[in-house]
Formats: structure tokens, sequence, C-alpha cells
């Protein structure tokens, strides 16, 4: 399988920064955390920031040796948060520059599997819907959403978001174990809060066992493999 949009991605090493998404953090502080639950409610249309989370989360430089920049809370961040959309270029295979673009980019590209709901009821997809995905996928193919050419830090906050391998030892402190998750809905990335997340800390995502294999597969690989169904953790949605 490929490898998805991230792992060591977010900042993915391409450079250090410390500047703010959207408010100061004295400010941020003063504000009410973003509403938690209701986070796949999502309509057709929806702003990349539904429920204004972006105010509570900055770039900085991760803590994650190696792994450039990373995104932070900036507010206590409650269980089920919807934190916004992860943007990037949409592009399928067969279009002219595809290949290259899976082999430079693969580290910010999620493999999304097309549903084509009808315009306003978006399908969403989590992790364990197999079947679903895989009748999306079987049906339409797969649309590819690569963040990489979206490095604007106040424009594409989740583009930070660093992964981390899967987490084997028991007691591990919680600032090492995934706080994020993600979902699709329809051709659209969005990602979520898995646990509460504390003022100060890093964002980070479980890519799956697959991310942390050598990435960069080819076009071929990519399209003709069925459990494929995001770049990088091709089991955790389709079998």
């Amino acid at each position: 399988s490929v490898r998805r949009g991230g792992g060591l991605r977010g900042g993915g090493g391409r450079g250090n920064s410390s500047a703010h998404v959207a408010a100061p953090a004295a400010r941020a502080a003063a504000l009410p955390p973003p509403e938690a639950g209701r986070v796949f409610d999502i309509g057709a249309g929806a702003a990349p920031d539904p429920r204004g989370a972006w105010r509570c989360l900055e770039v900085r430089p991760s803590l994650i040796a190696g792994a450039g920049r990373g995104l932070f809370a900036l507010c206590n961040l409650q269980n089920a948060t919807l934190l916004g959309e992860y943007r990037g270029v949409r592009f399928l295979m067969g279009q002219r520059g595809a290949n290259a673009r899976l082999q430079s980019d693969w580290s910010y590209i999620w493999k999304v599997p097309r549903c084509l709901a009808p315009p306003g009821r978006p399908v969403v997809l989590v992790r364990g819907d197999r079947l679903a995905a895989h009748r999306c996928s079987s049906s339409h193919g797969f649309v590819y959403v690569d963040a990489k050419p979206l490095d604007g830090e106040a424009a594409n906050p989740l583009r930070f978001v660093n992964g981390i391998g899967p987490v084997s030892k028991a007691g591990t402190a919680d600032r090492e174990r995934p706080n994020t998750d993600v979902f699709f809905a329809d051709d659209r990335v969005f990602y979520y809060t898995a646990r509460p997340v504390r003022r100060g800390e890093e964002l980070l995502v479980d890519y799956g066992a697959g991310f942390w294999k050598t990435g960069g597969n080819s076009a071929a690989d990519v399209e003709g493999d069925a459990a494929a169904a995001i770049v990088g953790d091709a089991s955790d949605f389709v079998n």
C-alpha cells in the first residue's frame, strides 16, 4: 500500500515556524473551546472550519525529532471536537502528472473512496467502515487529496498534524499517544479529537502500520490495491 498524507508530515521536515494559525495564545486561552459532539454532522458545502476550532490551533516546531512543524492546541479541547478539514489539491489516477505527484507528495496524500452521494447527503466513512468504503471505491474509484501544495498555516492548519506509530506499551504517556482521528465525507477529509486534548499538547494521529513501511508506490500499485482506502493505512477503512 502507499503512504498517507502526513506521517512525520505536518511540517514533514519542511521547515520550522512558530507563526500563529488564528489567534495569539493569550487571546485563545480566554475564549471558550469549540463545540464538541456532532463530529460527523457535515452538510453540503460546509466550511473548512465548521466549529471555529482553528482559533484554538497553532503551528510550532514539532516535539517529534526531525518532524519540522507540528500543530498544537491553544485551548483545552474536549473529546469528539471537529477540528476541521484537511485541505488539499484533488486529483484522480489517469490525470496528467498523477503518478509523479504520488511519488513526490506521498506523505501528504489521503486516498479517499469516492461515494458520489447526492447533493446535500454526504456519505461519511470512519475507521472500521470497510464495507461501505469498499462499495464506494468499487463503484467509483478513489480521489486523492494532496495537502503538500497548500502549506499556509492559517488556511490549512491540519496539514501540520504529525503522525505517530502504533502504541503498544502500557502506561505510555498521553503526550505520546494519538489524540486525533480522521473521517471522510465524500471527497473531503476531516480531523477530530479522539480524546480530550490539553492546552499546549501537540496534535498527533496514528497513520497505521502501513504508513511506517517504506513509501512511494507507483500509480499502478496504488489504484490496483483495492485494500488501500487511504494512502498509508489501507486496512483501517477497506478490507
